[in-house]
């Protein structure tokens, strides 16, 4: 799972850094830092992204490989109504 844990594990601390981040992501400084303080989620369609930033997979099981495979093949437009979908499923409210 892509969250702030997995992102700190992985930052090695080199100025500029997280701002290198923020480019990759194409969001702002403000918001990676929100989401590694946990007051943000990484948003679904960010998560490629961060994988490519790491230079990592990130997909360990069978059948997160599968859901990132089924994800890659939504239009990058529909991304943000499959995310709201998912979270309404999971009775999250949207971050």
């Amino acid at each position: 799972m892509v969250d702030a844990e997995w992102i700190k594990a992985r930052l090695t601390g080199k100025h500029g850094e997280q701002q290198r981040l923020a480019d990759a992501l194409g969001i702002s400084p403000d918001k990676v830092n929100k989401i590694l303080s946990g007051a943000r989620r990484v948003q679904p369609a960010e998560i490629p992204r961060v994988l490519s930033f790491f230079g990592e997979d990130g997909a360990v099981t069978d059948e997160e490989k599968q859901l990132l495979a089924i994800w890659r093949r939504i239009p990058q437009w529909k991304h943000e109504a499959v995310a709201a979908a998912l979270r309404l499923a999971l009775d999250e409210p949207d971050v």
